[in-house]
């Protein structure tokens, strides 16, 4: 789904000309890659690559050829092994470990670190992976209703938690942009809102006129009830953009632990030494390594498969 009916053609070494989204949220990506990846030809049900999206991965080492299950032999200290000796823990809890030729790891630098091995991994690398980066939580709020002609001034109402309005007595002017960042310096709960029915004026179904804006929160919102983070939302659009939403609106509230990204000072240094440090069949990728957008991940797993194809 794009911004525009028709988007005109662009040449594609120049920037987007429109945003893009999915219609059934950004997972239908994820999704659509994982059965390409397990199952790149159709007629053939061989699976080369694993893929394990819902596990926990509790161990990660690095074996010698001498040192597979098979041999019995003694783990080297080096980490330079020819396999991957992966522990991890089904949806149900049950444990199973697994030998690979080659692994790339996407969870966080902390998980990477918690799960790779005392014995096979260099400890510069471990402490580093610890530091790499802090995890932040955020909640996203949706917020969207019916719209109606006309206007709201900026006279005719005042927001109170108790604010009954509905749509059918609230109108409203929406901005038109992409949406604005809310500095911390503001102090306030809002980090930030999207402006949804801007950026995608098709969105709705039935050809009806919808408002419908994202409202970011910070960290400590994912531990809210919804009824608070519903007043907040609502309270957000009225203090930012003078838009009296609702009581009546509709919303979607989802609350994401740990899922973004800060890097700390020194990332990209303190990054070079643990990749050179690792062996080479085993790469990282992920937001929380090479950047936390989209384009970023995607170029960021390009990138590790490109360098264990090249060593196998």
């Amino acid at each position: 789904l794009n911004s525009k009916n028709k988007p005109n053609k662009q040449n594609a070494t120049q920037p987007p000309r429109y945003a893009y989204t999915f219609r059934y949220g950004l997972e239908t990506l994820p999704s659509a890659l994982t059965q390409h990846i397990i199952h790149p030809n159709p007629d053939d049900n061989r699976q080369p690559v694993c893929l394990k999206t819902r596990h926990s991965v509790r161990k990660i080492k690095f074996l010698a050829s001498e040192d597979s299950v098979d041999s019995g032999g003694s783990v080297g200290s080096e980490g330079t092994g020819s396999k991957i000796g992966i522990v991890y823990a089904k949806e149900g809890g049950e444990e199973v470990y697994e030998e690979f030729d080659a692994a790339v790891g996407t969870l966080s630098a902390n998980e990477i670190g918690e799960a790779l091995d005392i014995e096979t991994t260099n400890r510069r690398v471990r402490e580093a992976l610890f530091d790499a980066n802090h995890m932040a939580s955020c909640t996203l709020i949706g917020v969207g209703w019916e719209r109606k002609s006309g206007k709201l001034s900026e006279d005719s109402g005042r927001f109170s938690e108790n604010s009954e309005e509905s749509s059918e007595n609230t109108n409203v002017d929406l901005p038109r942009g992409f949406g604005h960042l809310i500095p911390g310096t503001e102090g306030e709960n809002a980090l930030g809102i999207i402006w949804h029915s801007s950026i995608f004026p098709d969105f709705g179904e039935g050809g009806s006129e919808q408002a419908r804006f994202t409202i970011v929160m910070g960290g400590e919102s994912v531990e809210l009830p919804e009824h608070k983070l519903r007043t907040m939302a609502r309270e957000a659009l009225y203090k930012q953009l003078k838009v009296l939403a609702p009581a009546d609106s509709r919303f979607n509230i989802s609350r994401t632990h740990h899922s973004i990204s800060h890097y700390k000072v020194g990332h990209a240094e303190r990054l070079r030494m643990i990749r050179e440090n690792l062996p080479r069949n085993f790469q990282l990728a992920g937001a929380a390594f090479d950047g936390v957008s989209v384009h970023d991940c995607l170029s960021s797993g390009k990138r590790a498969a490109q360098a264990i194809a090249s060593n196998l």
